[in-house]
C-alpha cells in the first residue's frame, strides 16, 4: 500500500474512494476493508481524529456482519491508535 511506502496523500485519497465504491455497490464487507485501511493511513498521516473516526465505523461494520474476527483486529487498530485530538 503507499501509506506503507509514506505516500500518505495518495493513500487517503485511493482509500476514501474505495470505501465511497464499496458503500456504492452494497458491499460491507469490502467497505469494513477498506475503512480500516482508510484508518491505517490517516493514523501514519497524522490525522488522529479521523483515523479513530474510520476506524470505528469499520468495527461497527464488522460486528454488524457478524466477523468478530476483523472486528477484533479493528479494535486493536484503534486502540493503538494516538488519543483524540493528538493530531497537529
Amino acid at each position: 500500500m503507499n501509506w506503507q511506502l509514506g505516500r500518505f496523500a495518495e493513500s487517503v485519497a485511493a482509500l476514501e474512494r474505495a470505501v465511497a465504491i464499496h458503500r456504492a455497490s452494497d458491499d460491507p464487507r469490502a467497505e469494513a476493508g477498506s475503512l480500516n485501511n482508510l484508518g491505517l493511513a490517516l493514523r501514519e498521516a497524522g490525522r488522529a481524529d479521523e483515523a479513530a473516526d474510520a476506524l470505528r465505523r469499520a468495527v461497527t461494520l464488522y460486528r454488524t456482519l457478524g466477523d468478530e474476527g476483523n472486528a477484533a483486529g479493528a479494535s486493536r487498530n484503534l486502540e493503538a491508535a494516538p488519543e483524540r485530538g493528538a493530531s497537529t
